[in-house]
């Protein structure tokens, strides 16, 4: 870090000019994204000497608000024709909806199908008409809500 750098050639005006700005650009990025930043921001408190504990106030108030109205996404699973050759950040849509992207996906030998995930709205009904757009052309996709090979649990608890 340019401020530690300055400290140690006992530059300290300077070193204070930094870490000013330093903070200040923290404190803007954490007001417009708290939650994203907070972990950087506990970097910065806890590395420059300034208060750790108000970075640990931070991280709290952000996760506090997260858990109070709930995440705006979740991980769905689906699965696909198996000749679709998936590598992630392909389009799932519901209708012409853009959902989300596909965050990774391949061929699942066991189940005989391509097998994908997307985060998608946590409010998006589970029975509906979904598709993927793999190399321009769509294609229909199935959602699941239960693990896909032995969702009831028989072989694992035989």
């Amino acid at each position: 870090r340019l401020a530690d750098v300055l400290i140690a050639q006992e530059s300290f005006e300077e070193a204070e000019t930094q870490f000013g700005t330093a903070r200040f650009g923290f404190d803007e990025l954490l007001g417009r994204h708290q939650l994203a930043f907070t972990d950087h921001a506990a970097e910065f408190y806890a590395g420059s000497g300034s208060d750790c504990w108000r970075a640990l106030d931070l991280a709290r108030a952000a996760l506090a608000e997260v858990k109070a109205r709930g995440p705006k996404r979740r991980l769905a699973w689906f699965t696909a024709s198996p000749e679709l050759n998936l590598f992630g950040g392909e389009i799932v849509l519901a209708g012409d909806r853009v959902l989300g992207r596909v965050t990774s996906g391949g061929y699942g030998y066991t189940v005989g199908r391509s097998i994908f995930c997307a985060y998608i709205g946590s409010d998006e009904p589970v029975a509906g008409q979904y598709s993927i757009e793999v190399m321009g052309a769509r294609h229909r996709a199935l959602r699941h809500t239960r693990p896909l090979y032995d969702p009831d649990r028989r072989a694992i608890l035989a």
